[in-house]
């Protein structure tokens, strides 16, 4: 009785998905980007390795030991009462390597909960999480990674939670600022589900991706490929395209192959004009596709980001457009602990 509106929320949130494919699957906010670089590129990368501890979120074998002793915090305040922080440190052990560990917190707010009268009888609230840890392994031009998640969520009274690795490499070429990279995501299963009968599945993608640095230019272009084992990313609006054929039963309008393309591919570029100063532009076509307006589109679908050095932390924003009603802005911070408590370790100057 008084749960049928807490039910009925959590149905949506089962299948919520972001303006992304879908939305068949749980567990859709580990989709999302982490931190501001990530999203100023587009909202995807597994290609790029370097100093940045963040990378390592979007493909573990993008943890490296350029990022020892660095510890990174991202803020995303999300439309309406969204609100995503990630906490992630990555440390070196003598004998066993590079290893990272963080979590992920998504908070939803407070909702009305409802008696099957819609009368308002009290409020709930719904959150995301997923602890991770990371281990890297480098072999000459190749660096490989896994990552281990515990995810859960919680609507009310219902909890969820499920087991996830991550699974990804990252290619550096020896001679050019070339590298390549490939993840697989979110691969696990479900343990203790919202309503026991009631199916659920994680979120699980492959990733690859190709960044290269101009050799005269302070320039890196990237290209990611994602939702490479889904099918069909192409959304069907019946109000919009219907069409009918000689029995009166609707048919879908035909889904082009390039747009089939080109809504699994996001393209983003750096301007690395120091260590100390960058600019990020990103663009995501599928998201641009599904959440334009049919007159305008806001700028959905294009990112715009920077990073500034200050007194040793690295501060990054980025500035996501969504729709016509706005957008999303995700701020990063990261610094190098070893300059606190090791002598001569910090490679932040």
């Amino acid at each position: 009785m008084g749960k049928l509106a807490i039910t009925l929320f959590l149905g949506l949130l089962i299948n919520l998905s972001f303006g992304q494919v879908g939305g068949m699957t749980s567990f859709q906010f580990l989709n999302m980007s982490d931190n501001a670089r990530v999203m100023g590129i587009g909202g995807q990368n597994v290609s790029t390795l370097d100093r940045d501890v963040n990378m390592s979120m979007a493909n573990p074998g993008a943890l490296d030991t350029s990022q020892q002793n660095h510890a990174s915090f991202n803020y995303l305040p999300y439309f309406s009462t969204i609100n995503r922080s990630t906490l992630l440190y990555a440390f070196n052990r003598p004998k066993s390597g590079m290893w990272a560990t963080g979590m992920t917190y998504q908070g939803y707010g407070k909702f009305d909960e409802t008696d099957a009268g819609g009368n308002v009888i009290g409020e709930f609230k719904a959150n995301d999480f997923s602890l991770f840890v990371t281990k890297s392994h480098r072999i000459d031009h190749f660096s490989f990674g896994v990552t281990m998640k515990l995810v859960g969520s919680t609507i009310a009274s219902f909890n969820s939670y499920a087991v996830a690795m991550d699974i990804g490499g990252v290619f550096i070429h020896p001679k050019i600022d070339l590298q390549i990279g490939m993840a697989f995501k979110h691969v696990g299963f479900v343990f203790d589900k919202y309503i026991q009968g009631v199916g659920q599945s994680m979120p699980t993608d492959l990733q690859v991706g190709i960044s290269y640095k101009l050799e005269h230019m302070p320039v890196r272009f990237s290209m990611t490929g994602y939702n490479l084992l889904t099918k069909d990313v192409y959304y069907f609006d019946s109000e919009l395209n219907v069409e009918f054929d000689e029995n009166g039963d609707k048919v879908t309008a035909d889904k082009k192959f390039s747009e089939q393309i080109f809504r699994r591919l996001i393209f983003g570029a750096e301007f690395m004009f120091s260590e100390k100063f960058q600019l990020r532009v990103g663009y995501n076509h599928l998201r641009r596709k599904e959440l334009r307006l049919e007159q305008k589109s806001g700028g959905a679908g294009f990112s715009f980001g920077g990073m500034i050095q200050i007194k040793g932390y690295d501060i990054a924003y980025t500035r996501a457009m969504y729709h016509t009603a706005g957008g999303a802005s995700v701020i990063t911070v990261t610094t190098d602990l070893g300059r606190y408590f090791y002598k001569n370790v910090s490679k932040f100057e």
